[in-house]
């Protein structure tokens, strides 16, 4: 019996794709790729004593991990990649002091990095 829950992870990437996503170049040092993302609020914000967030640079991007595709070899992020959206550049780093990117699903079919604006 094929896994329901797998084929409906793969189902949801291609939707997202298809219908919820902006292209973006995700780059390592001279390789990059074209992916097509979507935009996740990060796991950890700061917010002030009034409960505004303090921080509004911080972007989460969502993309199928069969796409990280550099130096014609699959990969997975790095700490310091760079993903370039319009004008706006953003740098992989950890959300939380440890972590900086995490698959979303258990059959490791989105990836989810964290990043932050370091150029507009």
């Amino acid at each position: 019996m094929a896994d329901r829950i797998k084929t409906g992870m793969t189902r949801l990437a291609a939707r997202l794709k298809s219908y919820a996503s902006q292209t973006v170049v995700y780059s390592r040092l001279i390789d990059t790729v074209s992916l097509s993302v979507t935009f996740g609020e990060p796991d950890y914000l700061e917010i002030d004593d009034t409960g505004n967030v303090v921080d509004k640079t911080k972007k989460d991007f969502l993309f199928t991990a069969a796409d990280l595709i550099l130096d014609g070899n699959l990969t997975t992020p790095d700490r310091g990649d760079r993903i370039t959206h319009g004008t706006d550049i953003y740098e992989i780093l950890p959300n939380d002091g440890t972590q900086s990117w995490k698959y979303s699903d258990a059959h490791k079919t989105i990836i989810r990095v964290h990043t932050k604006l370091v150029s507009n």
